[in-house]
């Protein structure tokens, strides 16, 4: 990354286009004088699975966008989740529901590869994190409802019938939905065809009851399964000055990715006041914003048919809370820091002060559902905002420190089972996970000029 002026899904370097640095509005396509710009053609992508097998809880779809087209965006995983009448209820259950954001909780992971080079991994988290950091509320709420958001009995009653779920991939490939084609990624110049494929999370993870499993649809748990892009179609003269371009000017795609650590857990005996230190050697890419996720354990272990399934699996539990302890005066978590040696990557910091503070200085999420989160950026939420970096390819070992205490407002809890136990109402052990939103590149200089552009 080093000298060069690539930015999320940039692919010319900065003297073609004249400018200096990252921070530009510079696009796929060069800056023209109006009356010399070409026209666009724009194409709706509905593309189906072509695994071979239905798509369904605990299924592995792939889907293969079409190089008939010569670049993509705003990406979107959208499906069915079927209807569970009460008559397929099973085992005397008073309710049986999709579980919470059913959209960014059916699947476990997204790989994206070109050929068997794999590309990018996305993991719901980040998505989550995308929603809560970089949309503003009233976008941000619209999301939630696209991915199945709701209260119990909304959700009880919303599952009786089929239900079309929305989930954006806002971190696919950097292409973070904005519409715009010159945040596309080229997919006619990859040696091989895109590929998207989804590891959906089993049955008895996306149900919650208080009986057993329900007896599936006749048309399946998910109806409906399919990737949806926005494709676009350029014309000869702007194949020919990408030739052009890209003759005189060999490249690689950089694009916005994500890094997770390892998950931490502390053990829910833990007695307050406490502090931990945690290698972060996972991360290895330049970093610009950073975020802390704390979860319960219980919440992470929970499946249908054992102890507290009925309260469901909730892998996104951070999403109304970013502190725990049972409320906005009994949070435990008191400071964090990041450090490599003796040296401050992030000095500490009071939790409060990251969420609060930071969170509206920094991103456009309000302060009202946050996690915390640190930018290097002096605006993170800006395209290609990427005056602030970290290099942590270039850190050894850099560490996370956490302190706990015992709430100073509120219920004085004194130990991390009786904070979960005020959450959630069992004792649960707390997990720890770093998700850092970094820069990568797709390696393949000159594979654009080789290819035939039609």
């Amino acid at each position: 990354m080093a000298g060069s002026a690539q930015a999320a899904i940039r692919t010319g370097m900065a003297s073609i286009m004249g400018q200096q640095y990252h921070n530009t509005s510079l696009s796929l396509f060069g800056p023209r004088n109006p009356s010399l710009a070409q026209g666009f053609i724009r194409q709706s992508l509905n593309v189906t699975d072509s695994s071979g097998q239905a798509f369904a809880p605990g299924s592995r779809p792939n889907f293969q966008p079409t190089r008939d087209v010569d670049y993509v965006t705003d990406a979107s995983l959208v499906f069915v989740a079927g209807g569970i009448p009460a008559a397929s209820w099973n085992g005397g259950a008073t309710f049986t529901r999709w579980i919470d954001f059913i959209g960014v909780q059916a699947w476990e992971e997204i790989v994206i590869q070109s050929g068997t080079q794999r590309l990018q991994t996305i993991f719901p988290e980040e998505i989550m994190i995308y929603i809560l950091f970089w949309l503003d509320p009233v976008a941000r709420r619209n999301s939630f409802q696209d991915m199945g958001q709701g209260t119990p009995a909304q959700r009880t009653a919303s599952s009786l019938a089929d239900k079309q779920i929305v989930c954006e991939l806002y971190t696919l490939l950097g292409l973070r939905m904005h519409g715009d084609p010159g945040q596309g990624f080229f997919i006619r110049g990859l040696n091989d065809y895109l590929q998207v494929k989804v590891r959906m999370r089993p049955l008895d993870q996306v149900i919650e009851s208080d009986g057993t499993a329900p007896t599936a649809p006749a048309t399946g748990f998910y109806p409906l399964g399919q990737l949806a892009l926005n494709g676009y179609h350029i014309n000869n003269n702007e194949r020919d000055f990408l030739i052009k371009a890209y003759t005189a000017h060999p490249f690689a795609i950089h694009f916005d990715d994500q890094q997770y650590s390892t998950e931490f857990h502390i053990l829910g005996t833990t007695t307050f006041p406490a502090s931990f230190d945690f290698q972060l050697t996972n991360i290895n890419q330049p970093v610009n914003a950073l975020f802390v996720i704390f979860r319960w354990t219980a919440d992470l272990d929970r499946r249908l048919g054992v102890a507290g399934g009925t309260r469901g699996f909730s892998p996104t539990n951070f999403a109304g809370w970013f502190n725990p302890g049972g409320g906005a005066t009994n949070e435990i978590v008191n400071t964090i820091g990041l450090f490599s040696g003796n040296t401050d990557l992030l000095s500490t910091i009071s939790a409060n002060m990251l969420v609060k503070h930071q969170h509206y200085r920094d991103f456009k999420g309000d302060a009202n559902v946050a996690i915390p989160g640190w930018s290097y950026s002096h605006d993170a939420t800006a395209v290609n905002a990427v005056l602030g970096f970290i290099s942590f390819e270039q850190i050894d070992r850099p560490r996370l420190r956490v302190t706990l205490r015992v709430p100073t407002l509120g219920t004085a809890h004194a130990s991390v089972n009786a904070a979960a136990t005020a959450d959630i109402g069992t004792n649960s052990d707390l997990t720890i996970q770093v998700v850092a939103f970094t820069k990568n590149e797709i390696d393949l200089a000159n594979f654009i000029i080789n290819r035939p552009f039609n």
